[in-house]
């Protein structure tokens, strides 16, 4: 079945009202996140990143003043002896409104901090074993301070969602296919319960997404009136670099975005608008080399490889054959995609959709997709530490997900299978927002638990404790909240497919 471009129809629905419904959508997802963030920080990556985003606010450095227990991970001593953070430094940056807000509001009273509905952080007096013991911290003040903090994803991740909306739009042409999609990917995938983490994926991602949001604009196929190519293309690349700024892997984004900002181009610019695109990530990535010069003596080292021997202890990643990596990725029982984010299923089988309305955003997504899983397999470290599924795919899940917006678009009679994928996916990640994964494989920790299915987090999460931060004291099993908050959202979920498909059916 051959699509041709937008008609009339919808390029007008596309068109006449750009932004309608997307701030209901945004707030919608912004309480979906809210009620079932953990409210701490439980990773010793997001730990570090804290810790420099506390010393940036009061003192104005990011030396980290005070390092882990578990000695020189996530730092490395800099040029002035002062130990930094190895990861990028945006996240540090974005966090810092939220932790000074946690200051002034808490000051040093430890009663105001007792009343903070906070989750355990887990590296900040031992707060991993109180929390494995089910205690509560005997100094409740840091564990509140990082509850503040923690804010910074949920709000990260409903702009993500926000973002999605916006380059849907054009891919499907009209609004009600890119609100479905834009629902399964802020619902349905695992966009969702890391929005309750302090990882950097979240704002790398959303990033990532308006950068091509941007792009997208200037495609004459999906766009009636293309936004000004050079202008948008630059501020596309300055998104672009600023989620390298998040999340260094976020510059493998960089190669496929520049080609599509290209391939759209009128015949006689596309160099010109390549060079738009490229030319906007210069300030950000700019200043992620100098950060690195100050720190540590050179434009392109991170920190981690300032002492080899200790990046070896602790675990660094190398590369290496990628066979196991990408079977760990795609399969595993503990990492694998496609068992923790089954709906990008839907969105790969949906491809040749996008194909036929815009094969130059197809290819674009293709190459992202096998840019990225090409070089995460390749490195030692694919699996991305203690964390739920799969983390270093996290940011190309939306680029997986975006294709259903056309292929729903395409064909009005896929609307029930659509729905039935939306209610089961959001079931699945209901169940890894509300449960507690970093308990869990702390206590179920072995050599080969990511392939091993016997402590597979997607069979015996339901054996974590709560997450969210206002059930986390309610003792409750996960089961049950899982039961009564599946009876809420699956049946919302549901009306609003329904409502969406009787409005696609009637344009």
């Amino acid at each position: 079945m051959s699509v041709a471009p937008p008609g009339p129809r919808s390029a007008a629905a596309g068109a006449g009202r750009p932004h309608g419904g997307a701030p209901g959508f945004a707030f919608a997802i912004l309480l979906l996140y809210a009620l079932t963030t953990y409210g701490g920080i439980r990773s010793p990556d997001g730990e570090v990143v804290y810790r420099s985003c506390e010393a940036l606010g009061a003192r104005g450095t990011f030396a980290v003043a005070e390092g882990l227990e578990w000695r020189g991970f996530g730092t490395a001593p800099g040029r002035d002896g002062h130990f930094y953070p190895v990861f990028g430094p945006l996240q540090t940056v974005a966090c810092v409104p939220f932790d000074r807000l946690g200051a002034v509001w808490l000051g040093e009273s430890e009663v105001r901090a007792e009343r903070t509905p906070a989750g355990i952080s887990y590296h900040v007096d031992r707060g991993l074993f109180t929390a494995v013991r089910g205690g509560r911290p005997a100094a409740p003040l840091p564990h509140a301070r990082r509850f503040f903090a923690s804010w910074l994803n949920v709000v990260a991740g409903a702009a993500a969602a926000l973002l999605f909306l916006l380059l849907a739009r054009p891919v499907a042409g009209g609004r009600e296919a890119a609100l479905y999609a834009a629902l399964l990917c802020a619902s349905g995938s695992l966009a969702w319960p890391y929005a309750g983490t302090f990882f950097s994926e979240p704002l790398a991602g959303a990033l990532a997404v308006g950068a091509l949001a941007l792009l997208v604009r200037t495609d004459a196929r999906l766009v009636p009136a293309p936004a000004a190519g050079p202008v948008a293309a630059a501020g596309a690349g300055l998104l672009a670099g600023l989620s390298t700024t998040a999340h260094l892997t976020s510059a493998l984004f960089l190669p496929p975005f520049a080609l599509y900002a290209a391939a759209v181009a009128p015949a006689g610019r596309r160099g010109r608008r390549a060079a738009a695109f490229l030319a906007g990530t210069v300030p950000p990535l700019a200043a992620l080399a100098l950060y690195d010069q100050a720190r540590f003596g050179a434009l392109l080292e991170t920190g981690r490889g300032v002492d080899p021997a200790a990046a070896a202890a602790l675990g660094y990643g190398r590369f290496t054959a990628p066979w196991e990596g990408l079977a760990g990725l795609l399969g595993s029982s503990g990492k694998g995609l496609f068992f923790y984010c089954p709906a990008v299923l839907l969105g790969l089988g949906a491809w040749p959709a996008l194909r036929r309305r815009s094969p130059a955003l197809a290819w674009t997504l293709a190459g992202t997709a096998l840019l990225r899983v090409g070089f995460v397999a390749a490195r030692s470290d694919w699996h991305g530490g203690f964390a739920l599924g799969p983390r270093l795919l996290v940011t190309l899940v939306p680029f997986l997900l975006l294709p259903v917006a056309a292929w729903l678009a395409e064909e009005p009679r896929r609307w029930r299978v659509a729905g039935l994928v939306l209610l089961a996916a959001a079931a699945q990640q209901l169940y890894f927002a509300l449960a507690e994964p970093f308990v869990y494989l702390h206590l179920t920790n072995r050599p080969d638990g990511d392939w091993a299915w016997a402590v597979s987090p997607l069979l015996h999460l339901w054996e974590a404790p709560l997450a969210p931060f206002w059930l986390a004291r309610s003792g409750l099993p996960v089961a049950l909240v899982w039961l009564a908050g599946a009876l809420l959202l699956l049946p919302l979920l549901g009306l609003a497919t329904a409502r969406l498909a009787r409005r696609a059916a009637g344009a």
